[in-house]
């Protein structure tokens, strides 16, 4: 087997996230998916109109999860159900986030390895390790790495690689980031290198909301202040919780700045 990444020109802004890879498990981490949450909340906020609203795409268990924050100006989808879709091109998307990476099963994995190297001599390994591999990206010259798992048996990787980088390849390009027109933004909260789509922004998930903002500009309006942030925070909070009120730490979160910041905007008693 062989994957061949072919060179094409995206015409899009690609904002990537460097500090994990944010598979399933780690998302299923309670103070993970809270943070990663928080970021896509905001960045739902700052870019979604009715018009043209932000496209999510995400594992299954994630997006029920964003489901539940119910959320304006956003159109969801999940792995593996997209493919050849046009309905976020059609809903007007211009901005789509890939919430953690598309990690194939590995039982999948070792059925398709199988059969395509069974005639192989070599044995099979399932062996993990961690490997630097490049974005592919330009930045006055420059390109930049970062070690994350693979296998160490090279048919594995490429396997794997064909089942889970491309599939989120697949799912940034439902905005149509080939078409002539707008340009789009392309969000990865994962940081797998994907072919095709060297980032143009690398970021931390703590600093991604105010870079967001910052590609924004004025195109969507100033951005709200940290009180109406916390206020707002607190309605969705409660709208989400039966009326529970919520604790400044899970405000914090939602927010996605820290405790101090909250207390400082905290509603006083009447």
């Amino acid at each position: 087997i062989e994957v061949v990444d072919a060179a094409v020109e995206v015409k899009a802004t690609v904002v990537q996230v460097t500090d994990a890879v944010y598979g399933k498990r780690h998302l299923a981490q309670p103070a993970t998916r809270k943070r990663v949450l928080a970021a896509v909340c905001e960045i739902a906020r700052i870019y979604g109109t009715p018009d043209h609203p932000v496209g999510i795409i995400a594992n299954k268990g994630v997006e029920d999860a964003i489901r539940g924050e119910s959320l304006k100006n956003v159109f969801l989808g999940h792995y593996f159900a997209q493919r050849g879709t046009n309905a976020f091109k059609v809903k007007g998307c211009r901005v789509v986030v890939l919430v953690g990476a598309s990690i194939p099963n590995l039982d999948d994995v070792a059925v398709h390895a199988q059969t395509l190297f069974a005639n192989d001599e070599d044995p099979i390994s399932g062996e993990s390790i961690r490997t630097w591999q490049s974005y592919g990206m330009n930045v006055d010259g420059e390109d930049f790495e970062v070690q994350v798992p693979a296998f160490k048996d090279a048919r594995l990787e490429r396997l794997a690689r064909f089942l889970g980088r491309t599939e989120m390849v697949q799912s940034a390009f439902r905005v149509r980031p080939l078409e002539d027109g707008e340009e789009k933004i392309i969000v990865v909260i994962s940081n797998l290198p994907l072919p095709d789509l060297p980032p143009t922004r690398l970021v931390t998930l703590k600093d991604l909301p105010k870079l967001m903002a910052e590609l924004a500009g004025s195109k969507v309006g100033p951005v709200k202040s940290k009180r109406q942030q916390v206020a707002d925070a607190i309605r969705r909070f409660r709208k989400n919780h039966r009326g529970r009120d919520p604790r400044q730490q899970e405000v914090a979160t939602l927010v996605g700045c820290n405790k101090a910041t909250v207390s400082k905007y905290w509603p006083r008693p009447a």
